[in-house]
């Protein structure tokens, strides 16, 4: 999966991997650790041989642990990422939802 980002201080002269560096460092300061290769590729693995011929109850427990890991980086980073919107309406006045500014007021308290 390739992310692309467009930011200011990006030099034209960077790639792919810089742009995903940039991307996996903001994300870690903002409190959010993207799980390590080796993790996710253990996760394919275990679905392939889950596929073909079953897991192991041992292996059964650690893919389930890989997935609640999986599933927690996916919720702290969209929580992340809601907390930064503002919603306008085409009139261009802020229809922000109250449930999602309250949000917003907490993380400015913190």
């Amino acid at each position: 999966m390739k992310i692309k980002l467009k930011t200011g201080n990006m030099d034209k002269n960077e790639g792919p991997d810089d742009t995903l560096f940039f991307y996996e460092m903001t994300h870690i300061k903002r409190g959010i650790t993207m799980l390590s290769k080796e993790k996710i590729n253990r996760i394919n693995e275990l679905a392939n041989k889950s596929k073909a011929e079953g897991l192991t109850d041992s292996e059964k427990e650690e893919q389930q642990a890989l997935r609640e890991q999986y599933l927690g980086n996916v919720r702290k980073s969209f929580k992340n990422q809601l907390k930064g919107m503002k919603v306008m309406d085409p009139e261009g006045k802020d229809v922000t939802p109250s449930k999602l500014k309250q949000m917003q007021e907490n993380e400015k308290k913190h």
